[in-house]
């Protein structure tokens, strides 16, 4: 359906007595975009987006280690930055630090 039916359905269901709408888009991607991003001593994280379509992929990980603490570990920060498709402007999306790679870990 066209941005132009979905217009004029609207204001019909409004005409014939409808009080509240929800407008949706339903995307058809199924793909969620995914990367593999290096980590130390040759290991491999893989981070996904949440959701599938074609929003991911305008997505930008970034990944900055830390020194190690007391118990050897090697903890890091993640940025996620989404990069403007007009003009190419990255603005930070989210930010995570103090993580831990060790999967027992709560961070």
């Amino acid at each position: 359906m066209g941005a132009g039916h979905t217009a004029r359905s609207v204001r019909a269901f409004f005409l014939n007595g409808g009080s509240d709408a929800l407008i949706v888009r339903v995307g058809r991607q199924t793909t969620t975009a995914s990367a593999t991003l290096p980590g130390a001593g040759g290991s491999t994280r893989v981070v996904t987006a949440e959701s599938s379509g074609a929003w991911g992929t305008g997505l930008r990980i970034t990944v900055v280690h830390g020194p190690a603490d007391a118990t050897g570990t090697v903890p890091f920060s993640l940025c996620v930055n989404e990069v403007d498709p007009a003009g190419g402007a990255i603005r930070l999306a989210e930010a995570h630090s103090g993580l831990s790679p060790d999967p027992a870990s709560g961070r």
